[in-house]
């Protein structure tokens, strides 16, 4: 997800080649963003008053059930692709 308009977020997935692998999601106006409590105001280096804080998620029949914040400048060890492949066992 990233707060952007959905035409730069379908050329990103494009590029990673990954849009048949991971749902990209443009959160153009940052209101899921906020609604998720994620929002992060980066506007002090010219990055915009709404961005998306590091984060990786698994969505189950629209619901959040697994988020996981960085919650900081880190890099990704929380919300890492091996983190959310350990969430995702069987009847999780």
């Amino acid at each position: 997800m990233s707060v952007n308009d959905p035409f730069v977020v379908t050329e990103f997935a494009r590029l990673l080649d990954g849009k048949d692998l991971v749902n990209f999601i443009a959160d153009g106006n940052g209101e899921f963003t906020k609604a998720l409590g994620m929002g992060l105001d980066l506007s002090v280096v010219q990055l915009g008053d709404t961005r998306t804080k590091r984060c990786s998620m698994i969505v189950k029949r629209n619901s959040v059930v697994e988020l996981n914040n960085e919650d900081g400048p880190g890099f990704t060890e929380i919300s890492s692709a091996a983190t959310i492949v350990s969430q995702m066992t069987p009847g999780k």
